[in-house]
């Protein structure tokens, strides 16, 4: 699987030269940049409505998640690849339930990464 997204890590609240750190009170939304700390570019801009009560933290826990994006993608890929192995571990011994328990997961844990990694199939009709 070749990556596609921006390199991480990403940091929520990098300044930007085409919007502030933290802009807040700007007629009726704020919004959060977040940054490639590696490629020194804009990934995102997350913006709330200030119109409601916890719009703040809102986008503070949105733009938190979206940060660490690529770091929790890499470590999903590790843990699919960790299960597969102990998966084939429990089959050589053989342990059939442990075996399909540990494919089980890899197999959520590939369907999890497959939705946020674009494929050919995927990103017909997108710009990716």
């Amino acid at each position: 699987m070749s990556e596609k997204h921006t390199p991480g890590p990403w940091v929520e609240n990098g300044n930007s030269d085409w919007y502030p750190d933290r802009h807040e009170g700007q007629g009726d939304s704020s919004w959060v940049v977040i940054r490639s700390d590696t490629a020194d570019i804009d990934v995102a801009i997350v913006m709330e409505q200030v119109s409601y009560w916890n719009a703040a933290e809102t986008m503070e826990a949105n733009a938190l998640l979206i940060a660490a994006a690529p770091t929790m993608l890499g470590d999903l890929i590790e843990a699919e690849r960790m299960f597969r192995w102990y998966g084939d571990m429990h089959a050589a011994k053989p342990d059939a339930e442990k075996a399909e328990r540990n494919y089980a997961m890899a197999d959520r844990l590939a369907a999890t990464i497959a939705l946020a990694t674009p494929t050919s199939e995927t990103a017909a009709g997108r710009d990716v």
